[in-house]
C-alpha cells in the first residue's frame, strides 16, 4: 500500500469538518454506482503528499479538490467536474462551464459562509 496514484484515478479531497462538504460526499457515494470515485480528507497525510505535487500549500483549504486524469479541480470547478464525471442527467453541468469562475467561486464562498 503506497501513494502511487494511477492517472485514471478519480479522487475527491474534502474538508471532513465541513458539514456541507460531508453531505456532498455522501451524495456522490449514493450516485456513484460504478464505484469510480475515491475519497480522502484534505487534512490527511495522503492528501498532503498527493496535492503538494499539484498545488501550492496556500491553495489547499477548506473546500473540495478533485483529482481526475492527473488534472486538479478546485471549489466550484471540482463540483461541476465531479457531477459531469458521474454522467447521465448530470451532464447538464457541462453548461455551467460557460459561466465565469468568479461568479461561481463567489457563490461557493457565500455558501461556505452560510454552511458555518
Amino acid at each position: 500500500m503506497g501513494t502511487d496514484i494511477k492517472v485514471n484515478d478519480k479522487i475527491v479531497f474534502y474538508d471532513g469538518f465541513c458539514v456541507m462538504c460531508s453531505r456532498f460526499i455522501r451524495f456522490i457515494v449514493f450516485l456513484d454506482k460504478r464505484k469510480t470515485f475515491k475519497f480522502s480528507a484534505i487534512s490527511s497525510d495522503f492528501a498532503s503528499k498527493v496535492l503538494s505535487k499539484k498545488l501550492d500549500e496556500k491553495q489547499v483549504g477548506k473546500f473540495i479538490v478533485y483529482l481526475s486524469e492527473n488534472k486538479v479541480y478546485k471549489k466550484s470547478d471540482a463540483v461541476i467536474q465531479i457531477m459531469i464525471d458521474i454522467g447521465g442527467i448530470f451532464n447538464v453541468f457541462k453548461l455551467l462551464k460557460i459561466f465565469h469562475k468568479v461568479i461561481l467561486n463567489s457563490t461557493a464562498f457565500g455558501l461556505s459562509i452560510l454552511g458555518k
